[in-house]
C-alpha cells in the first residue's frame, strides 16, 4: 500500500533512475466466495493501515467545513491484506496511462476531470493508431470532445476494422 511507504522509500530508485517501488494495486480483485467466508468465520483481522484525510467538520457556528488540507487521521483495512493467506494469486500488470485513472478526490489529482482528461487521450490515441486526425496539445489531451462505445470498439484494433464508418470527429462525438 502506498500509504504504508516511508518518504525515503517512496522516492528510492534504482541505479538506473527508475523509481524501484513502482507497481501499483489497482484494487480489482477476484476471490473465491468460499476462502472469503472461511477468513470471516476464522475471524481473522485485517491489519490496520494509516491514512492522512481531509475530514469534514461541523465549525463552531454550525457551518460544515470542507477542509483542503489533511486535518485527521483515519485507519482502514484493505482486502489485498488477505492474499497473503492464499495458496496461489495471479497478476496482471497493466499500463495505468491506458487502464487506470482513479477518482478519489472532487477536484485537482485523481478526480473526475483527470480520468475524464485520461479518456480522452486514450480515444485520441486510439483513432490516431486508426489514421484519424485528432490534434492534441504536448500533453496528449485532444482539443475537442470524444467519446468511442465500447460497443463500437474494445480496442485500438477494433476500431481500425470499423475506419470506414467513421466519418467525422468533431466536437463532441461519440462513435456507438
Amino acid at each position: 500500500e502506498y500509504s504504508d511507504l516511508s518518504a525515503e522509500d517512496a522516492a528510492a530508485r534504482t541505479e538506473d533512475g527508475e523509481v524501484m517501488y513502482w507497481p501499483g494495486n489497482v484494487a480489482i480483485h477476484a476471490m473465491r466466495v468460499d476462502f472469503l467466508l472461511a477468513r470471516a468465520e476464522a475471524s481473522s483481522h485485517l491489519p490496520y493501515h494509516r491514512a492522512e484525510k481531509s475530514i469534514p467538520y461541523v465549525n463552531a457556528q454550525g457551518n460544515k467545513v470542507f477542509p483542503e488540507d489533511k486535518n485527521g487521521i483515519k485507519f482502514e483495512t484493505f482486502i489485498f491484506d488477505l492474499l497473503l493467506d492464499t495458496r496461489r494469486t495471479i497478476t496482471v500488470e497493466v499500463d495505468r496511462m491506458l487502464e487506470f485513472s482513479p477518482v478519489k478526490n472532487r477536484v485537482g489529482m485523481d478526480s473526475p476531470q483527470t480520468a475524464q482528461e485520461d479518456l480522452l487521450r486514450v480515444y485520441a490515441g486510439w483513432l490516431n493508431q486508426a489514421g484519424v486526425d485528432i490534434k492534441r496539445d504536448v500533453d496528449g489531451l485532444p482539443d475537442i470532445r470524444l467519446e468511442i462505445s465500447p460497443l463500437f470498439a474494445l480496442t485500438p484494433a477494433d476500431l481500425i476494422e470499423k475506419k470506414d464508418k467513421i466519418k467525422t470527429i468533431e466536437e463532441g462525438t461519440v462513435l456507438e
